[in-house]
């Protein structure tokens, strides 16, 4: 719309293969948002989700046990769990 405006108020001076150009762009950039919202807002199953958060509450309850045995320092304990949590 503001492309447009420009146009006809011969601010925007620009010829029209480049014109197109910036159109056929900011159209494509729409509809890559649209697939993205569409992703978005795609459900997913509950159990899935379930599983996965289970599965990362263990990891971070288990990694800093099994790093504090593995690391021969607390210093190097805590820094290798954090990176891996």
């Amino acid at each position: 719309h503001h492309i447009l405006d420009g146009v006809a108020k011969s601010v925007l001076t620009v010829p029209p293969p480049l014109l197109t150009r910036a159109y056929q762009e900011l159209g494509s950039g729409l509809v890559h948002y649209h697939n993205a919202v569409k992703l978005a807002m795609s459900p997913f199953p509950f159990l899935y989700v379930r599983t996965c958060d289970g599965l990362l509450l263990i990891h971070w309850v288990i990694a800093p046990v099994v790093t504090s045995q593995w690391a021969t320092h607390a210093v190097w304990a805590a820094l290798f769990s954090f990176i891996q949590v």
